[in-house]
């Protein structure tokens, strides 16, 4: 999902989800300064095809990696498990083609955020897995769903685009939106939000949702074009 994918790698969104949501269930002291994206570009045709998110780079404190290997979905899927296995272990043999000098394995970590419409009660048997972070929004409540600003905008949207309460929700998404105003990247999260909503928003609520919006964003903001 390109809003998925553009949102996260803004440092605004990704160190605010780290730092709330996966620093105590690393168990490891690590550096947030360090966050470094391993773009899919840079890794091999095969790999390519068959990723769809993003992997960041993590620095503990002791000098050793972690690498988060982030996964969303918007429905429940019943190849999950196949496929995070696979993306774990495409990218580690890459990973050690290129670095030679890395005689141990690699530590990833998979991190799956679910905002589908339906429960996913989902388990899962691989060893390969069981460090896995699943991150279902539909069961946090809005309230507990904290962070940066743009971090809270992400999620709610996510949370929400599939439902009709994204008529109701819409309003609390532009008041978080007025606390950017001084926020050098406001313009460029405003149009990937707004082409967002425009084109994955429920039909029959797009218009009035659009309606809604136009009020706040202005139309260059607006423009799908741009993104």
């Amino acid at each position: 999902d390109k809003f998925f994918k553009e949102m996260f790698m803004y440092p605004a969104v990704i160190r605010s989800f780290i730092e709330l949501y996966l620093l105590q269930e690393l168990h490891v002291p690590v550096d947030l300064n360090s966050i470094t994206p391993i773009r899919t570009e840079s890794i091999d045709t095969n790999l390519r095809a068959l990723f769809s998110d993003l992997i960041f780079e993590l620095k503990t404190t002791y000098g050793s990696s972690i690498y988060l290997l982030f996964e969303h979905k918007s429905y429940p899927d019943s190849d999950i498990e196949k496929q995070l296995i696979k993306y774990m272990d495409t990218f580690e043999l890459d990973y050690l083609k290129e670095h030679s000098e890395t005689k141990t394995s690699l530590t990833i970590i998979p991190v799956l955020i679910y905002h589908g419409p339906y429960n996913w009660n989902i388990v899962f048997n691989h060893n390969r897995l069981s460090d896995l972070k699943f991150f279902d929004l539909s069961r946090i409540p809005d309230k507990k769903l904290k962070g940066s600003v743009i971090l809270r905008i992400v999620l709610l949207t996510l949370k929400y685009i599939s439902s009709e309460e994204l008529i109701t929700k819409i309003d609390t998404i532009i008041e978080l939106f007025k606390e950017l105003n001084d926020d050098p990247d406001a313009k460029e999260y405003m149009r990937s939000f707004s082409f967002y909503v425009e084109h994955a928003a429920k039909e029959e609520i797009r218009e009035v949702i659009m309606q809604k919006m136009k009020h706040f964003f202005t139309d260059e903001e607006l423009e799908s074009s741009t993104v």
